[in-house]
């Protein structure tokens, strides 16, 4: 097997990992019946900082109350995609939903912590000068990372391309509003747990500087 990591840049995995990793993540997520959001994924996670993002383990104390774990002193190791699949899970799953929304609900929320997860990948924090991880910069970076996979799906069909857009705050509402809204909410919803765990808040320390 090649080495773990680049040998050019210790934070960057070798590109052969990376296409083992992309082989996992679409094989342990659901096979989409629609499929142009089957090629909306796979564009998306043809960036390889990306996948690299979705494995880039993130640590958490067992007392967060997201964890919901008594031993407060512990620390938990977190797998990005495990985490992005649970949210994409709630947001399939939510009430207000009509069942044929769910599919794409499942689709926006499981990209829609992209710039999350890339904020927090060593490469992207090196390259930028902060291990900070905060909201507006991770928006921002989600925007970039999903434009051309977006951009694409609306040359494939307009409405699901503008709908997406809409959902995922990168354009404005076209098409049904109050199907876009429904949607929106789903995603946005089942996001508040992954934001809570990865942007630090007042009363939860970085668990790395309990380890030092």
């Amino acid at each position: 097997m090649p080495d773990l990591y680049t040998p050019s840049e210790p934070t960057r995995l070798n590109p052969q990992w990376v296409d083992l990793l992309r082989n996992r993540l679409h094989a342990e997520r659901p096979q989409f019946g629609d499929m142009l959001l089957e090629r909306f994924i796979h564009r998306v996670f043809a960036d390889n900082l990306v996948v690299e993002s979705y494995f880039q383990p993130k640590l958490a104390h067992m007392a967060h109350p997201h964890l919901a774990n008594p031993t407060g002193g512990k620390v938990v190791q977190l797998i990005p995609m495990q985490e992005a699949q649970r949210a994409a899970r709630s947001a399939q799953r939510m009430d207000l939903l009509r069942p044929y929304e769910r599919t794409f609900a499942y689709a926006a929320a499981l990209v829609r912590p992209c710039g999350l997860f890339y904020c927090a990948h060593p490469f992207v924090q090196k390259s930028e000068g902060s291990t900070q991880v905060d909201t507006h910069r991770a928006r921002q970076l989600m925007a970039c990372l999903l434009e051309d996979a977006v951009r694409d799906l609306s040359r494939q069909h307009h409405g699901k391309g503008q709908a997406m857009a809409a959902v995922l705050g990168l354009g404005s509402m076209q098409g049904d509003p109050e199907q876009i809204a429904r949607i929106a909410s789903a995603v946005e919803l089942s996001q508040l747990r992954l934001t809570d765990l990865w942007v630090p808040a007042q009363g939860w320390a970085d668990p790395r500087t309990s380890l030092s």
